[in-house]
């Protein structure tokens, strides 16, 4: 994008935009840690989130292509070049480079969404469809089979170690006494539903830009 001289304010709102999109659209990580906290169904979450996350990612698409009409100068019109591929090569090359990733999310999705397979299994699919698909790419390396299984190492020691954080403070403090606290004082307010929401939405987002604001001093 700045190859082609976006406008930075709209490269980097994507971006950011982009990253949040995918904390909430299957298959997403953070949902698996919130339904292993929460003790929910990991296959429910994912139905239950898959419909608010492609309502975001259409409504960033509308709003990116209003600004970019009514500013054209935020998203410069690519020209085109005669090296560019023709239109039945484009079509090849995106089928090639999208069906196949698709494939493999469908079956990891598809399985835990009907009840095919538990989280577990629905990972392991996973886990086989990418090296299926390395094959197909002919990228299949031991080399990046070993970096692979590093990787992996890493990401699940860091989120067991959020479990178990986590599983230990919801135990402190509810031993405590901190969820009749809250208990006592929503019964306090008389806070309807919607105004509870609003309130539990409104202190996510004012404790990271307070927590952000106190590190900078």
């Amino acid at each position: 994008m700045l190859k082609h001289k976006y406008d930075k304010r709209l490269i980097s709102g994507t971006i950011c935009a982009g990253g949040s999109l995918g904390t909430i659209t299957p298959p997403s990580v953070v949902a698996v840690v919130i339904a292993s906290l929460a003790n929910v169904s990991v296959g429910e979450l994912f139905v239950a989130i898959i419909v608010p996350g492609l309502m975001l990612a259409g409504a960033y698409m509308v709003y990116i292509v209003a600004i970019c009409t009514i500013k054209p100068e935020y998203g410069p019109r690519v020209l085109p070049s005669p090296d560019d591929p023709s239109f039945s090569q484009k079509i090849r090359f995106t089928l090639y480079a999208l069906v196949p990733p698709l494939l493999m999310v469908t079956a990891v999705l598809g399985s835990l969404i009907m009840g095919l397979a538990a989280p577990t299994e629905a990972a392991a699919l996973g886990a086989l469809c990418s090296f299926l698909l390395t094959l197909f790419y002919r990228r299949f390396t031991f080399t990046i089979l070993y970096d692979s299984l590093l990787t992996t190492l890493r990401i699940t020691s860091m989120i067991l170690l959020i479990l178990l954080g986590g599983n230990m403070f919801a135990g402190v403090f509810t031993g405590a006494g901190g969820m009749s606290m809250i208990q006592n004082l929503v019964d306090t307010l008389q806070f309807g539903k919607w105004a509870l929401l609003f309130l539990a939405l409104g202190l996510t987002f004012l404790l990271p830009s307070s927590w952000n604001g106190l590190r900078s001093r």
